[in-house]
């Protein structure tokens, strides 16, 4: 399928991610397409007519594609220097892999909305099945086109007959060093499958393996002190301490259990990269956008020169909450709630006014798909959590948000139709192959819409409370995305780094290596805040870097690529809208580094920055100001 970019998960193909969705509930539905009751909201379903007019069209599809996808072993050995008997090879497989992902695509956003539903579970897990098979199928290109010649290959890419497939022959191009021979590469093609495991592991243990204890509350409720119970809402402070420490027990218990798993990942990961001869992990990760290793450097850099600018939010958050001495525990409660409410329509209407500034071309596309049925955008009962958007090429782009009338909730609707419109400019300017950007890029497309919202309602809304709401808002999100990225990307350093030297961290040595980052971070030892030895296991719960190594700095560099952007249409900078759309329409055409190095945003230099923590300095000055105001006002 098409990547699924997810939020705060972007840039997932989603037979890395299907875990995540089966969920084996007993209910069977019989479903045949997504029907639009009379009494439906306008946007409470989307129409997967589009992709396929019923369950008896997908099924006859599949059976067709079964057959095709077995067929395409007949070109191996075949790939000669003839470029229009070459081209017939790569239209076919091309258009195999189209329709492979148009039928995982309607399995998977079936079941997103219909967990209990077993024959949707069941033809997703059967399309799944198949495009493994697909990939192993068609595992021969890439040696076969490496093995006619670097020469041979660079007039390919220049030949206006392959022009379609531009990008694949491209890639082979580079990456000639790190591809291997046909039996090697169907090796590796087939190990991934059994790599993924150890993710499984870890994702079953947690699901299902946790010693989790119950508590009895203040009140005489007993809770089980588990995921669920560590979301909820509990005003008494001695109960969130209880809940807290039987919560981190439990995962203390398993700590030395998922650093066998972490490091069983993690070994993985190094073996892929050796096999393909990369230096390291981080180099075979990066390849895909041609991204230096001086990116993920001077991330580390600059967040470290700018601490005092996270101690500063800190300090802010510990006065909202009236803390005095406040804990790392604190940043699990909000510092601030608004009874602010907003209806869908008031989310397109904020959306549509905060993206202005990039044009009538882009806002012409988002007001289309507001209108047509792209979206499914409220929580219902058997329907995935979370948000996300497949892009269709053939279609249009499939978003899902469950929708909570929250303005978190108007944020996460403008990111996610930041990676739709994303997709749509993108498709409009390239062919299949190159059209979908690397999360490097398709996760700065979204993350600048919600900088915009942010901007928007910030000059739009005066009432004092909101506006130190939506400081905040804004606030945690650099916090998160920024700061909390990077620190956890030195983690993994430090972790990749002991397994490739054959010296890999123990569970405790992990929780070691974790607490000396929160106190360098948190200012523990500036006392901003303290951070208790009982937070080191924190490392274990974040599923990202079990999912995929050096997959969450990504996120850093989109908030401070997406920031650049941002500020320069803020302060009217002349072409800075042209120049953004420009990135947005580009898709794969060339690699994500170099994309956003011709666009102005070289995230490698440590200036590019700037104005991220420019902003970051201006909104902790408003919320600073307005908490002065309102002291001032209670005690004159």
């Amino acid at each position: 399928m098409n990547a699924i970019h997810h939020r705060r998960n972007s840039g997932k193909r989603y037979y890395l991610m299907r875990t995540f969705v089966l969920f084996l509930l007993s209910l069977t539905i019989q479903l045949h397409g997504q029907d639009h009751p009379q009494t439906a909201r306008p946007h409470e379903h989307w129409n997967l007519r589009e992709l396929f007019r019923d369950a008896a069209h997908w099924e006859a599809q599949a059976k067709h594609l079964t057959k095709s996808i077995e067929d395409l072993g007949k070109y191996k050995n075949t790939i000669t220097s003839d470029n229009t008997s070459l081209k017939k090879t790569l239209d076919r497989i091309a258009a195999i892999q189209k329709e492979t992902n148009r039928l995982q695509t309607y399995a998977y956003l079936q079941q997103s909305v219909h967990l209990n539903d077993r024959a949707a579970q069941d033809r997703l897990h059967r399309a799944d099945k198949l495009v493994t098979t697909f990939q192993n199928t068609t595992a021969f290109l890439k040696p076969e086109l490496a093995a006619l010649g670097a020469d041979h290959l660079r007039r390919l890419v220049q030949d206006p007959l392959l022009k379609d497939h531009q990008k694949t022959l491209r890639d082979i191009l580079d990456y000639m060093d790190h591809t291997l021979d046909a039996d090697a590469e169907a090796v590796l093609s087939a190990a991934h499958e059994t790599l993924w495991g150890t993710f499984l592991n870890y994702d079953r243990l947690v699901s299902s393996g946790m010693l989790w204890k119950e508590v009895t509350l203040s009140s005489g409720e007993v809770l089980l002190a588990d995921k669920g119970a560590r979301s909820k809402r509990i005003d008494n402070a001695e109960d969130r301490k209880l809940l807290s420490e039987a919560y981190l027990t439990a995962w203390h218990q398993m700590g030395n259990a998922i650093g066998e798993i972490y490091n069983t990942r993690l070994k993985g990961h190094v073996f892929l990269s050796r096999s393909r001869r990369y230096p390291g992990v981080l180099e075979h990760v990066n390849a895909s956008a041609q991204i230096p290793n001086e990116v993920t450097d001077t991330l580390v850099q600059v967040a470290r020169e700018n601490l005092d600018l996270l101690h500063r939010y800190l300090s802010v958050r510990g006065r909202i909450m009236g803390r005095r001495d406040p804990s790392y525990g604190d940043l699990r409660l909000p510092s601030i709630t608004s009874q602010k409410r907003f209806t869908i329509e008031d989310a397109k209407r904020i959306t549509s006014s905060a993206l202005a500034p990039f044009g009538k071309e882009y806002i012409d596309i988002l007001e289309h798909g507001f209108q047509n049925d792209w979206m499914h955008a409220y929580p219902a009962e058997h329907k995935d959590r979370g948000a996300f958007v497949v892009p269709v090429y053939d279609v249009h782009p499939y978003v899902m948000l469950n929708f909570d009338h929250t303005f978190a909730g108007v944020g996460e609707f403008a990111h996610e139709w930041g990676h739709a419109v994303h997709f749509e400019l993108a498709k409009a300017n390239n062919g299949y192959d190159s059209f979908e950007a690397t999360t490097y890029v398709a996760e700065l497309a979204s993350t600048t819409n919600e900088i915009m919202v942010e901007n928007y309602m910030l000059a739009t809304d005066d009432d004092p409370q909101n506006q130190l709401y939506y400081l905040m808002k804004a606030l945690g999100t650099i916090h998160g995305s920024f700061f909390r990225t990077v620190m956890t990307t030195e983690f993994e350093k430090k972790a990749i780094d002991a397994v490739s030297s054959n010296t890999p961290l123990t569970g405790d040595e992990m929780n070691e290596v974790y607490l000396n980052l929160l106190r360098d971070y948190y200012g523990h030892h500036v006392d901003v805040m303290q951070v208790d030895p009982k937070y080191a296991i924190e490392w274990a719960m974040r599923i990202q870097i079990m999912y995929k190594s050096y997959y969450i700095y990504k996120y850093a560099t989109s908030i401070a690529g997406a920031t650049a952007f941002a500020e320069r249409m803020h302060h009217g900078e002349t072409n800075a809208a042209e120049s953004y759309i420009h990135l947005l329409k580009a898709g794969q055409s060339d690699y994500g580094y170099p994309l956003l190095k011709k666009n102005g945003v070289d995230l490698a230099n440590k200036s590019t920055y700037d104005p991220l923590f420019k902003r970051m300095a201006r909104l902790l000055e408003k919320a600073e100001d307005l908490l002065s105001k309102t002291s001032e006002a209670e005690h004159p």
